[in-house]
């Protein structure tokens, strides 16, 4: 008698073929379990998925743990690759049989004709016939190709792939539904969609449709394939969510979103779209062209399969060009086509947040126009090929693009056009990263103009670039000239989009931390704590902006010598950014540095030192070795290694501080704001250690390794030290 299932998932794979990472390594792959419970987690939340990291260790064998656990899942999805895995011993057989009699595989008799010897069988085939046994409602069975991603330690051995192939033909006999996958989020997508398919709990698709709603939602394909891409395309930005490792929220909400846009189901929406994606694979098929094909590749993309769309993209571009060498009189309309297809491509792989792959789409459309034919047609292909650019820190390549967008846009819209306006806060944001505050100032300065120019005026902008500006000027020391600005921001920003919305969270940390630098701490812990409300009501409580929140609310905590309240806040915030991002991402560098000055100022010297190298590390990495998120972090490190005494391990990573600053000195033109600090306390270590003989020759030997001439040099340490 099979056992009623209960709100369980069960994944099934080899965790040497799917599972295992390189601990020296640990970013090198993604886990197919945890990706494909991640997404279950993100459809179902109700739901319990069982991966076998979950599994708890007890007195029964784990064949027997494996038997409990699917008897009762709902939904057992299980993976075929190369690798069977390990075997169970002989008395573990031996007590499956004795728990079950004749009845084992009694519902799949021409399965279990096909066992033959068990011996051979390994846990993670037993955990697909268990799953048949027990007569699951859905077992869903897909299949690795030698094309399909493999974890870094997996290794062919042909024993294993004879038993599987074996396993393969069994899985035959029972007429299962089989699929292949080419990675992770691809093997994801096709279980939620089944999932959502076969409608295995109304829990998570309760809305039984009327039949007028269903008439005209099918009446209207279309319709709702238009408005599901342009739900990914723009979704909630409160839904976006980094620790979504196979990208499904997006597609979940613009489900749902059309859904009750429609009033039907989910299961209605994704039926009426694969329908329509299925007439257009017949006809790309039976007739091909540059539009099937790019039809073809949207209505992938509204499905949410990334990849496919990504793939069928492609074959639309090189189709194109193929017809513009054919058709030499058409060359240009052909061209435009496949620029569209690279452009559709690129969506698709932004959505799927696989950046190189979004990066190259863009480069492949930019390549194919011609900038003095057709100027506006190429801002508009590489404005976001320099934004990520931008955002990827190849500053070099963004900086080119964006002084050509520039140039472009004031000659072919006016000075006056809001496009412009939106390059010139790119260009604001490529100078911020370079440290040049004074062109963010003039920059934003000029693109707040445009913005308040509009009729009507684009209120939005106008808050996005005055707030640019007061950074700046902030970063510049400058906050007298700041606070107006970020206040005049912040009321803009209440009254665009309502006082609990995320983007009035970042105006009031803003104000907040400028308060804090000024010293009006009761003025600032009320914002900071509103906007910590703000953003835990908007993203849940575990989302990376929350653990922004909960940084800036306990530096203020920590400034206010309340260090207890403080600790507990900053290691949530670190949990939350290393579950979102990972241990290696520069948010966890922030939160690594937060909490190791914190444990500095609690005289925790020996706990905060790894954090302060493991933060120095991850920006080195992130950012190279002259940032100024480097320099930050060598600081740190470097006055903790002089509060233990250790000056000839402080006295490199300080010079290196100043060399950074100096560097900052030489490009923009303008002395660092922490030059005077960093010098003073480079003299100070230096004095310490060495002596006053040895201050003046480590200091001048500081001008020519910083590029900066020697006039140049002797003004700037006359201007700090005097004299």
């Amino acid at each position: 008698m099979s056992v009623s299932a209960t709100r369980a998932i069960f994944l099934s794979a080899v965790s040497q073929e799917f599972h295992r990472c390189p601990p020296e390594n640990p970013r090198a792959f993604e886990s197919y379990r945890f990706v494909l419970k991640a997404a279950f987690e993100k459809l179902a939340p109700h739901y319990e998925v069982i991966i076998q990291e979950d599994l708890a260790q007890g007195t029964t064998d784990l064949l027997k743990t494996l038997d409990d656990e699917i008897a009762r899942s709902t939904l057992v999805v299980h993976l075929v690759g190369d690798l069977a895995g390990w075997k169970p011993e002989a008395a573990c057989l031996r007590r499956l049989r004795e728990r079950h009699g004749d009845r084992f595989l009694s519902a799949e008799p021409e399965l279990k004709a096909a066992l033959g010897d068990e011996s051979t069988i390994s846990y993670t085939q037993w955990e697909a016939y268990l799953a048949f046994h027990h007569q699951r409602p859905r077992v869903l069975v897909f299949t690795a190709t030698a094309e399909t991603r493999r974890s870094p330690l997996f290794e062919p051995d042909p024993t294993q792939r004879d038993s599987q192939e074996r396993h393969r033909q069994r899985l035959g006999i029972t007429g299962a539904h089989r699929a292949d996958f080419t990675d992770q989020r691809h093997v994801a997508y096709r279980a939620l969609r089944s999932f959502l398919h076969d409608r295995l709990d109304p829990g998570v698709d309760p809305v039984e449709p009327a039949d007028d709603a269903l008439g005209e939602a099918w009446a209207h394909q279309r319709d709702i394939v238009d408005q599901l891409a342009a739900a990914i395309r723009k979704p909630d930005p409160r839904l976006i969510l980094e620790n979504d490792p196979a990208r499904v929220v997006t597609f979940v909400a613009a489900l749902r979103q059309c859904a009750g846009h429609w009033q039907v189901n989910l299961r209605t929406i994704l039926d009426i779209a694969a329908r329509h994606e299925a007439a257009l694979e017949a006809a790309a098929a039976s007739d091909p062209s540059t539009e099937t094909l790019h039809d073809l590749a949207f209505a992938a993309f509204a499905l949410g399969d990334y990849g496919k769309a990504q793939s069928i993209a492609q074959s639309a571009a090189e189709f194109a060009l193929q017809l513009a060498a054919d058709q030499p009189a058409d060359a240009a309309e052909h061209r435009r086509a496949a620029v569209n297809a690279h452009l559709l491509q690129h969506q698709a792989a932004q959505t799927a947040h696989d950046i190189p792959a979004a990066i190259r789409a863009l480069q492949s459309a930019g390549a194919l126009v011609d900038k003095a034919a057709d100027p506006l047609l190429w801002a508009e292909v590489h404005e976001p090929l320099a934004r990520f650019l931008l955002d990827h820190a190849h500053y070099d390549e963004a900086d080119d693009l964006i002084s050509d967008l520039v140039d472009i846009r004031e000659e072919f819209q006016g000075e006056h056009h809001p496009d412009l306006a939106g390059t010139l806060l790119l260009w604001g944001g490529l100078l911020d990263a370079q440290g040049k505050y004074e062109g963010v100032i003039s920059v934003t300065a000029r693109a707040e103009r445009i913005f308040a120019a509009q009729l009507p005026p684009q209120l939005t902008g106008v808050a996005a670039a005055i707030n640019n500006r007061a950074q700046a000027l902030k970063a510049t020391n400058r906050l007298a000239e700041a606070e107006p600005l970020m206040r005049r921001a912040l009321a803009i920003d209440e009254a665009s989009f309502g006082k609990d919305h995320p983007n009035v969270a970042i105006g009031l940390n803003n104000l907040a931390q400028l308060l804090q630098a000024t010293n009006r701490l009761a003025e600032a812990e009320p914002l900071m704590r509103r906007a910590l409300a703000i953003d835990e009501a908007s993203f849940g409580m575990d989302h990376p902006n929350v653990a922004t929140s909960l940084n800036n609310l306990a530096g203020l905590l920590q400034d206010t010598d309340r260090l207890a309240e403080a600790e507990p806040l900053m290691r949530r915030a670190l949990a939350i950014d290393e579950a979102s991002f990972g241990k290696d991402h520069p948010d966890v560098a922030r939160d690594l540095n937060n909490l190791a000055q914190l444990l500095k100022d609690t005289n925790r010297l020996a706990e905060a030192e790894p954090l302060m190298r493991r933060a120095l590390a991850i920006d080195e990495a992130s950012f190279g070795m002259d940032h100024p998120n480097v320099a930050i972090r060598l600081n740190n490190l470097a006055q903790l290694l002089q509060a233990t005494n250790r000056l000839a391990e402080a006295e490199p990573l300080m010079r290196r501080v100043v060399l950074i600053v100096l560097r900052f000195t030489r490009t923009t033109g303008h002395p660092h704001p922490h030059l005077r600090t960093v010098l003073n306390n480079y003299a100070i270590m230096l004095q310490e250690w060495k002596g006053n003989d040895a201050v003046r020759d480590c200091i001048f030997s500081l001008g020519p390794e910083s590029g900066l001439d020697e006039a140049d040099f002797l003004a700037l340490l006359q201007q700090v030290f005097g004299g």
